[in-house]
């Protein structure tokens, strides 16, 4: 049996097996749990490849960051369980693919939700 942060269904479009981890990001067991469990399924023979919670925007800017002088000082800071997911999934040479919208949608979306929101509440 899974623990709770782990949760295995399957994908009916293409009959895939999925197994979704939550996590906290940038956390220090998080990121012990993404670790631990892409080494399971690598070790079992069933890791396929490993979706990571972001966008092309933040990776690369992220990645650039982390590329720089600057960024090896704060690669404590900056070392997230999707960094972790990504280098383990390429140690084990299996795709990484970024499955989150553009930030910048979010933030549009964001923006005309808390604009409505204060609409909502100056007019009853």
């Amino acid at each position: 049996r899974n623990p709770p942060q782990l949760v295995e269904f399957v994908e009916p479009t293409t009959n895939t097996k999925v197994l979704l981890i939550g996590t906290m990001h940038y956390n220090p067991t998080s990121i012990k749990q993404v670790e631990d469990t892409i080494d399971d399924l690598a070790q079992r023979g069933v890791l396929g490849s490993v979706v990571v919670e972001s966008c092309e925007v933040r990776w690369n800017t992220t990645m650039e960051i982390l590329n720089t002088p600057r960024g090896q000082l704060l690669k404590p800071v900056l070392t997230s369980e999707m960094k972790a997911a990504s280098d383990r999934a390429v140690s084990y040479n299996r795709p990484v693919v970024l499955g989150d919208q553009l930030i910048n949608v979010t933030g549009s979306s964001l923006s005309a939700a808390f604009k409505q929101t204060l609409a909502d509440l100056s007019s009853p």
